[in-house]
């Protein structure tokens, strides 16, 4: 829906983040006390690949950093941990980051604890699912808005992923007034048949 995007209609495509917008891939365990973002996460795959299209991590966070301020998101703490970035922001804060043939909507959803690990909650979720919806409403010019499930895996809010279906279609219901174009929910090919559509 994204990266190879070869239709003229831009996508939406949502990437769970943490709340500091961390771009630095750990690839590698041996000698990392504190890994920052898994490559095993939609977040590091695509940190990956945007690295791998010519963007340089850097800019990456410049742009994060723009958008931010441009989304009305407003730093709220700053992290004295190492190996990562020192601003965070609060759970559900937005940033935009557009290329050639998608926008990408980053969205927080976890903060990371003294040891980089994310913590999250289903009520973190629901919220930044909320104040998703309202950065769509305002900006998303009724593109497609393609948004996978979010709190199962390394973010830990121990969601299975019937509970984040329907976590996320509950939320989807309560702000159906700001939907201003169509919504796809991105389900893993493995976990179709543990979900009750």
């Amino acid at each position: 829906f994204c990266f190879d995007n070869r239709s003229k209609k831009k996508n939406i495509v949502v990437i769970p983040v943490n709340t500091a917008f961390d771009t630095h891939v750990t690839r590698k365990l041996e000698g990392n006390v504190y890994p920052v973002v898994s490559e095993n996460t939609i977040h590091g795959q695509w940190l990956i690949r945007l690295i791998e299209s010519g963007e340089q991590k850097e800019q990456i966070d410049v742009r994060i950093a723009e958008s931010l301020r441009y989304t009305g998101f407003n730093p709220m703490k700053e992290s004295k941990i190492e190996h990562r970035k020192k601003v965070c922001y609060p759970i559900g804060s937005v940033a935009i980051i557009e290329t050639g043939n998608a926008v990408y909507f980053l969205v927080a959803i976890a903060e990371f604890d003294d040891f980089n690990n994310a913590r999250s909650s289903a009520d973190d979720i629901d919220s930044a699912i909320t104040s998703l919806l309202n950065v769509y409403d305002r900006l998303g010019m009724g593109y497609d808005l393609y948004i996978p499930l979010m709190g199962t895996g390394l973010s830990r809010a121990g969601l299975s992923s019937q509970e984040a279906y329907d976590l996320l279609t509950k939320s989807l219901m309560k702000n159906r007034s700001k939907i201003r174009g169509h919504i796809h929910l991105i389900l893993r090919f493995e976990d179709r048949c543990d979900i009750k559509l």
